[in-house]
């Protein structure tokens, strides 16, 4: 069966015959995973594409709308009004989202519509694909030309996603999205397309602009429960690289967190964690919307500019509710007075915000300068996670240890990078593990004052040795060091959901996400959580929250379909297995989901392939599908094979639905008596 995009092509690159043209909002649509879907199960197929066409049918007249080309797995309609066009794509779109879920795609633009036959073709007909590319399932994806025609209509809100150069088009595009409730909403940063995204640090908007993302923020945070803004609170936005060969990126990043570190010691402050604000990092947003979303009343940003042995920095302070500029100044600094440079400005910006620091010997960060300027690319490089990443974090951080042995947050960098490697094909887990518990004793030997070094050990003895009391220990001892630390928060639920404390665990991953409320893991880690205290409903919800942060998240459409497993809706559960972008979570799932749907060939099929494929990674995994086979046997096999391959998944295993059926097996308590979970 030819694809709807294919038709389209032809249709663009073929004009021929007498032709008509007509000014028109064009609608393009389409939904993901239809031809997968078609092969796997056709009947399920055509109930999403025949729920899809009434809508189509319904909606798209209504609104002085004609459906031009429709076929298995898209549409091309034409509007004689943009508002009109938008308005039935918000409604098409939320019909969609409704049981059984279409993941469908929505891009609309403005322009020529050629009609030459039978045939549809023309520029607006290309851009509007091409917007619609980068769209998200759930999503509705505008041109800027039919942003202008909706901007005023108090009905329907946007939020500009940047500028894009399409495949094939000569202008730049901006694309926005629709941000209405109901409507999902993707981070931008994570987007791709037929064509790739403007590198811009400005931050810039139209006053109607900055309009649309103010009403947008209202209902997002709504969404999330944001707390009330008090005014000793403020924000760290990551400094912007201004020097010429833009290499200074990790410094600045690193410089922000300095400062993150120095003002988080004054408990009369609140100040919110970095992920948070790194996650506004290259967007244009106004500075306004983003101290809305982060709920401060302050926000500090400024540059880093580096010549040759010279620095500049500049810093201003910002009050969010005008957009006022409080405070602002410029350092000129030789590299080694960097140290020095940071304390300055955390007193001057502390001194505007009428806080006190408390004499508790914080003060410039000592050490070799340069060491420090390898720590701050080692971290950078950390933060980005992938292998060839962490491998060249590991080479500045080696080398900065070669200039500053003795320097504490090295060593504790170091052990997070061989705890990364370790669970990757790049590292033998056991030599890995070993020797990032090595740099994290090593990090609280030099510095017992600082909690990376306890966050890191106790982490290894909660995913590799199951040392369930010596975690506790060590992560306890971090949150005395620095109580408001999202991450030694987040770290302290997790240990409480290994353990069964779900309601404790809950209460926690709460509290780190009002410190840290745009961090994708706690809202996913949330979720886990509930999933195991069986509270399938409000798992659902916090899986959803992480999609509309990071469409592309690993695991989460995987979790998804698990909920939907036990909610008794397989079909639902098929959809978000085929929308899930990690393989190898892909390919443990499927197998569950097709047992689910009663094809059970098929899920043989994919079990044995996971079984041959993932059998030394995933043991976890394989014994979660014979177990909710009811094959005891084979499910404690498994279970014995990831006990001995020290699997990571087993710290989840209290309360994981999928054992429910092994429970009154004697092998069972034996097991969790050998995990000391019992």
């Amino acid at each position: 069966m030819q694809s709807f995009k294919s038709t389209l092509s032809l249709a663009v690159s073929t004009p021929r015959m007498s032709s008509t043209r007509q000014l028109a909002a064009i609608l393009f649509a389409d939904m993901l995973g239809f031809t997968s879907l078609m092969e796997k199960d056709e009947a399920n197929a055509n109930l999403i594409r025949e729920k899809l066409t009434k809508k189509l049918d319904a909606e798209v007249p209504f609104h002085n709308g004609r459906v031009l080309k429709l076929s298995g797995d898209g549409a091309l309609c034409i509007f004689n009004s943009a508002i009109e066009a938008v308005r039935a794509a918000i409604a098409i779109q939320k019909e969609m989202l409704v049981e059984p879920v279409v993941p469908l795609r929505i891009g609309i633009h403005e322009g020529d519509v050629i009609f030459e036959g039978s045939d549809v073709f023309g520029d607006g007909v290309n851009v509007a694909s091409r917007v619609e590319s980068f769209a998200v399932a759930g999503s509705v994806f505008i041109s800027g030309r039919i942003y202008d025609d909706i901007k005023n209509q108090k009905d329907i809100q946007a939020i500009s996603l940047g500028r894009y150069e399409l495949k094939n088009v000569m202008e730049p595009v901006e694309i926005y999205a629709i941000t209405n409730e109901g409507i999902t909403v993707p981070k931008n940063a994570v987007l791709k397309g037929k064509g790739k995204k403007i590198s811009t640090n400005r931050r810039w908007l139209l006053p109607a602009v900055i309009l649309a993302a103010i009403l947008s923020t209202v209902i997002y945070w709504k969404f999330f429960h944001a707390p009330p803004v008090t005014d000793k609170s403020i924000a760290v936005l990551p400094f912007i690289d201004m020097s010429a060969n833009h290499d200074q990126e990790y410094f600045g990043d690193g410089l922000s967190e300095e400062l993150l570190n120095h003002l988080a010691q004054i408990p009369e402050l609140k100040v919110i964690a970095r992920t948070s604000s790194f996650s506004f990092k290259g967007t244009n947003e106004d500075l306004r919307v983003i101290g809305e979303k982060l709920g401060v009343a302050h926000l500090l940003e400024g540059s880093v500019r580096k010549d040759k042995n010279k620095i500049r920095i500049t810093a201003q302070l910002i009050r969010v509710t005008d957009g006022t500029h409080l405070w602002s100044a410029t350092y000129d600094r030789d590299i080694d007075d960097i140290f020095t440079v940071q304390d300055e400005i955390s007193r001057a910006v502390v001194a505007q915000l009428k806080a006190t620091i408390l004499n508790n010997g914080i003060g410039p960060a000592e050490g070799n300068p340069e060491a420090y300027n390898l720590l701050l690319q080692g971290r950078y490089f950390l933060i980005l996670s992938d292998d060839k990443s962490v491998v060249k974090a590991l080479g500045f951080l080696n080398e900065g240890l070669t200039l500053d042995p003795n320097n504490a947050p090295l060593h504790a960098a170091l052990s997070s990078a061989y705890t990364l490697l370790a669970s990757t094909s790049y590292m033998n887990m056991t030599e890995g593990i070993e020797k990032a518990r090595s740099e994290a004793k090593k990090a609280i030997t030099l510095n017992s004052h600082i909690p990376d070094g306890y966050l890191a050990l106790g982490k290894i003895k909660q995913s590799y040795d199951w040392d369930w009391t010596g975690a506790e220990a060590d992560y306890q001892q971090a949150f005395l060091l620095d109580p408001e630390n999202g991450d030694v928060i987040h770290r302290k639920a997790s240990l409480a959901r290994t353990l069964g404390k779900f309601e404790e665990a809950i209460s926690l991953f709460q509290k780190a996400i009002s410190k840290d409320p745009v961090n994708i893991k706690h809202y996913s880690s949330m979720g886990l959580t509930l999933k195991n205290a069986r509270q399938f409903e409000a798992a659902q919800e916090q899986f959803r929250k992480v999609l509309e942060l990071n469409p592309a998240y690993k695991s989460t459409h995987a979790d998804l379909a698990y909920i939907y497993i036990f909610q008794g809706k397989p079909d639902s559960a098929f959809l978000e297995i085929q929308l899930e972008q990690d393989v190898n979570w892909k390919a443990s799932y499927l197998p569950l989901v097709e047992y689910a749907l009663g094809n059970k060939a098929s899920a043989d099929v994919q079990l044995n392939k996971l079984v041959v494929e993932y059998q030394d990674d995933w043991a976890y995994q394989i014994a979660q599908n014979y177990a909710w086979r009811g094959d005891a046997d084979k499910a404690f096999y498994w279970l014995d094979r990831a006990y001995v391959q020290r699997d990571g998944g087993l710290a989840e295993l209290y309360g994981d639905p999928f054992f429910d059926k092994l429970k009154d097996d004697t092998r069972y308590t034996s097991f969790m008596k050998k995990m000391k979970l019992m």
